[in-house]
This record gives C-alpha cells, structure tokens and sequence, in this order.
C-alpha cells in the first residue's frame, strides 16, 4: 500500500517537473526542402535519421549531429538542417533541439524519373518520400 502511494506520489512530481521544465517549442523561421539522395533510391534505402541540432542566438543551426539512422542518408539530413532557422524561446541566446527526418520510399511502375516529396510536421520532423521503379517481370513466350 505504501509503495502503491510512493509510486502515485513519483508519478505526480515527474508530471509536475516536466511541465515546469518544458520550454516552448522551437518553431523553423526559415525551412528548406529536401531532395531524396539519388543514390539512396538506386540502393532501396529507406529509414530515420535523427540528428541533434544546436543552435545560434539568432536561431540558425550551428551545427548538426548525428544520434542515429542510415548513416548514408545522414549527410543529406545534416546539410538540410544546417540551412534551417528557428524562433528562440523567451530570449535565449542558444539552444539545443533534435530534429527527425524520415526517408521513405514508394514503389511505382510509372515512368523512369523518381519525384521526390519533402513534408514538414510542426515543431521537428521532416518526411522525404521519393518514387523508386519497380522492375515489372517480363513475360516469357513459352
């Protein structure tokens, strides 16, 4: 009983200091699009790449890190986010925020060139989606 009251206790003071803690969201002033790696369609590369961005005091990206994901696509994700510029919070001079960037693939039989899709999801994740040729079988005569 008294662990069940520890427990309800814990899990109000964490509510409690995250919501203390939260800052505002760190909304892009300024966003650019992505094109999907070329090659990366050519191999059937698809994944997540997650990167953690530190920022200036104007907002823009001082740098991008690489956490995790496809390392073949982190270089696309990292140049794009190191153009980006974003609204700082209450007056701060710096900051630090992790942007996620999602590379998918869709399969088509529709002509030779791949389109590429780029979609923004407010505050930090961005979406490439690219058209990759399926190879249709050829019927035999037989």
């Amino acid at each position: 009983m008294v662990s069940d009251r520890w427990f309800g206790l814990s899990a109000l003071m964490l509510v409690i200091t995250l919501t203390c803690n939260a800052e505002e969201p760190r909304f892009p002033l300024r966003l650019y699009g992505l094109d999907y790696p070329r090659i990366a369609i050519q191999a059937g590369l698809r994944g997540t790449v997650i990167l953690r961005c530190a920022l200036r005091g104007d907002g823009t990206v001082r740098s991008a890190t690489y956490v995790s994901g496809p390392i073949a696509l982190a270089d696309a994700a990292s140049a794009n986010a190191l153009k980006w510029k974003f609204r700082q919070p209450n007056g701060k001079d710096d900051g630090e925020l992790m942007m996620i960037y999602r590379f998918e693939l869709r399969e088509t039989v529709d002509g030779l060139d791949s389109k590429s899709e780029f979609v923004f999801e407010s505050p930090n994740v961005i979406t490439v989606y690219a058209d990759r040729l399926r190879v249709m079988p050829v019927a035999s005569d037989k």
